[in-house]
């Protein structure tokens, strides 16, 4: 979805995880977002091992990507190596750390965010191929003229055109 800030995109979706009984997470992208922030990091933990001894285990702290829908908000905010470890679990459905691979949560899909190309901070992103992006939703004001829908009813007319082919897509294998 391409647009400025403040046309409820991230209520678009988090209200599309809740009316489908998903889970919900959103990645605010920034410059310096790194991308074990998305994907999960490794941990030290110290645990009591009894007889006042301390114990050390390596702990994986799952990272936002782990939700049933992910908001990628103002995925051109981020460097390109962020960018590609989204594109990397989009595209392999798991995330590996520390030589373990985590999978993702099934159904799984990302909604991204773009600032405009006028809109200051964008940094340029990796190309995407129709695949990895399978929709857009274009909407450059918050103003309403007459003739013109409010951005929110925008975004939700295109939308609704996208959603059934979604919902058979994330639910086909319910049907088996």
């Amino acid at each position: 979805m391409v647009g400025v800030p403040g046309l409820a995109k991230t209520l678009l979706v988090s209200s599309l995880a809740r009316a489908l009984g998903l889970t919900f997470g959103r990645i605010q992208f920034t410059p310096d977002l790194l991308p074990a922030d998305i994907t999960g990091t490794d941990v030290l933990n110290e645990v009591d091992a009894g007889g006042g001894r301390i114990k050390r285990e390596v702990e994986f702290m799952r990272g936002p990507i782990f939700e049933n829908l992910v908001l990628a908000d103002e995925i051109n905010r981020t460097p390109p190596k962020t960018q590609a470890a989204l594109l990397q679990a989009m595209q392999e459905r798991q995330v590996t750390q520390g030589g373990t691979t985590h999978p993702l949560p099934n159904p799984f899909q990302v909604f991204a965010t773009r600032n405009p190309i006028e809109q200051e901070g964008r940094i340029r992103y990796l190309k995407l191929s129709s695949i990895d992006f399978c929709w857009k939703s274009t909407s450059n004001t918050r103003r309403r003229s007459k003739r013109s829908k409010l951005p929110v009813e925008q975004h939700l007319a295109e939308f609704r055109k996208f959603a059934a082919s979604f919902r058979n897509r994330m639910f086909s294998h319910l049907g088996d």
